[in-house]
């Protein structure tokens, strides 16, 4: 098999391995409580779309609404977000962010900028044709996984 291959294939492993490792490790972000990325994340979807009902935000977030039903109890109970009656419609509840929550998604923001900014500086480095060809390889590994779930 041709060595450049090889060395790509071993890299992008490499990558996964470490995101699917980072995904279960949790984090403090500005707040007392370690947060799973699944919980900032879903923090982050809420601080996103205020006034938005559960199965709305379900919609967004590409789950359903009984698991963002479970991600929004685990942050109430780590006191990161409420439920809050819809004044339109008494039936659906509408997840907001509590103080202690609303710190937690501006820690998580600003780690994203940290983290963006740095992919950033070295995307400014590479030529059109560059971001072309690793728009050209990202697409069709995506479209590659996709194809095998």
């Amino acid at each position: 098999m041709d060595e450049h291959f090889t060395r790509l294939s071993e890299a992008l492993i490499r990558v996964m391995n470490k995101v699917v490792r980072n995904e279960k490790t949790p984090r403090k972000f500005g707040v007392d409580a370690l947060l799973y990325p699944s919980e900032i994340h879903m923090i982050m979807f809420i601080g996103n779309n205020e006034g938005v009902h559960m199965s709305e935000l379900a919609r967004i977030v590409g789950v359903t609404r009984g698991a963002v039903s479970q991600s929004v109890t685990k942050l109430e109970e780590k006191g990161l977000a409420r439920k809050s009656g819809d004044p339109d419609n008494h039936l659906k509840a509408v997840p907001v962010l509590t103080q202690k929550g609303r710190v937690a998604y501006l820690a998580h923001e600003q780690h994203h900028k940290q983290m963006d900014n740095e992919l950033y500086k070295y995307m400014k480095q590479l030529s059109k044709k560059d971001l072309k060809l690793i728009e050209g390889f990202l697409t069709h590994l995506e479209n590659m996984v996709d194809k095998h779930k």
